[in-house]
Formats: C-alpha cells, sequence, structure tokens
C-alpha cells in the first residue's frame, strides 16, 4: 500500500502601500519567501523565457520578440569582419 504525504504549500507574503490618485506603489512590504522567489526568477535567463513566450504565441511582435528573432536570425551586416591594425 503506498501512502503519499501531501505538499506543504507555502505562501508568498506581499504588502502594498497605495497611492489612489497616481496609482503607484508607494511602500511595499515583503517577507524572505518573497524577495528569495525574486531572486530565483532573475537566475532564469531571459532568451529562454522569451522563447517560451514566442512558442506559446504570447509575445509577438514587442520588443522581446524581435531581439528573439535577431539572434535566431542574424543578418550578414552585423557578422564582425577580420579588421587588420595598422600601426
Amino acid at each position: 500500500m503506498a501512502t503519499t504525504t501531501p505538499r506543504s504549500s507555502k505562501t508568498l507574503s506581499l504588502k502594498l502601500t497605495i497611492d489612489s490618485s497616481s496609482d503607484k506603489v508607494v511602500f511595499a512590504e515583503a517577507g524572505k519567501e518573497f524577495v528569495d522567489f525574486l531572486f530565483g526568477l532573475l537566475q532564469i535567463p531571459i532568451g529562454s523565457i522569451v522563447g517560451l513566450l514566442l512558442d506559446n504565441g504570447m509575445v509577438g511582435s514587442g520588443s522581446l520578440g524581435r531581439v528573439q528573432e535577431s539572434i535566431k536570425r542574424p543578418q550578414a551586416t552585423f557578422n564582425q569582419t577580420k579588421a587588420r591594425i595598422l600601426f
């Protein structure tokens, strides 16, 4: 008989103070888990994220989509040629 243990659910807490007249965040207070989560997101290469979004049709012709396409299909004008150094 197999037994399964339930996953422990962790909550991320974030408290925001918002200026209602300008709809801007004035102050944010976060727990350690939320900060660790944000730093974890920063460790993912942006090319991987954009590639996944392009494959699923979530990124259109915006700036990230254009950067990803330019990496996939470099043009000859951007290729570096052998340079001669003159003294």
